[in-house]
């Protein structure tokens, strides 16, 4: 009996607390291939804004950039703090298709005949 007062007694403090996530993990991972099949884009969108993004070819790195994101209704805008390589200067908006998928503008990309922006694990 004691025990179940103590528990009750204790529900209002546990209520005004608040939780803080351990871990700040990414909320998506996104992977995209080229015509080729050779290239590949790598976005992850973390907790709080930032992202990061790797364009990765068969024997290089072709570029990488980090920076923030920002959401606007099916849209997800990228504005560069940091990009080398072939992704100086890519800061494109990408739009959330029905089925979860990121569409690329055309031409934000060196390349030809990239797939959209798949839900995936967070890179290779």
């Amino acid at each position: 009996m004691r025990v179940k007062l103590a528990a009750v007694a204790l529900l209002p403090a546990l209520a005004a607390c608040t939780m803080t996530p351990v871990s700040q993990g990414p909320v998506d991972c996104y992977s995209a291939v080229d015509a080729t099949r050779y290239n590949h884009l790598y976005l992850q969108l973390d907790v709080g804004g930032s992202y990061s993004v790797r364009l990765l070819g068969d024997i290089t790195v072709w570029g990488t950039a980090t920076g923030q994101w920002t959401v606007s209704g099916s849209q997800i805008s990228l504005q560069p703090i940091q990009a080398d390589g072939q992704l100086v200067g890519f800061a494109p908006t990408l739009y959330r298709n029905p089925d979860g998928s990121l569409s690329l503008p055309k031409g934000s990309l060196p390349f030809s005949g990239w797939s959209r922006l798949a839900a995936s694990g967070c890179g290779p």
